[in-house]
């Protein structure tokens, strides 16, 4: 209400300056009309800026600002790459050449940092990670002929960490 009282008030007195400069000025009365008009329809859209903003909703609780707001995600509780090494053991146990292509250089890898440790290279390792550990890693194992055939089974895997972590 407060606000429609100074935007009357105001132009009334935009009405009185407009009256003075037709007396004054009665030659300018288009331009000064042009003027008058112009004032008028700034008041108008002031008014109504003034007037929605302030209908509705609160701003910050509308659907678009919450939308907007970032989002706090929980931190994961499995790490990436344990998840990503599950997967891995998952396939390398249904066929045969996930096994090969994913599984089977990861457990390389494992074994190759667990001998290094050791001051031993894989290549020489047959005979501390024994003959089933072995037939897993060794690095001159052909590609499966039967790419669907069964993986690595999950004992093998098993007995193959319990051979390394003997080293």
């Amino acid at each position: 209400m407060r606000l429609w009282g100074g935007i009357v008030g105001t132009a009334l007195f935009a009405t009185l300056l407009l009256v003075a400069t037709l007396a004054a000025l009665p030659d300018q009365a288009e331009v000064a009309a042009d003027v008058y008009l112009i004032f008028l329809g700034g008041l108008a859209l002031l008014g109504l800026v003034v007037v929605t903003g302030r209908s509705g909703d609160d701003p910050a609780t509308s659907p678009f600002a919450a939308a907007r707001r970032p989002r706090r995600r929980p931190p994961p509780t499995v790490l990436p790459e344990l998840d990503r090494l599950g997967r891995e053991l998952s396939l390398g146990t249904q066929s045969a050449f996930d096994f090969h292509v994913r599984l089977r250089p990861v457990l390389q890898e494992i074994a190759e940092a667990r001998l290094a440790a050791r001051g031993r290279r894989l290549e020489d390792a047959e005979g501390l990670l024994g003959p089933e550990a072995w037939e897993l890693v060794r690095p001159d194992k052909p590609p499966p002929t039967n790419r669907h055939a069964p993986g690595a089974d999950a004992a093998a895997v098993r007995r193959f960490v319990d051979a390394l972590e003997k080293i």
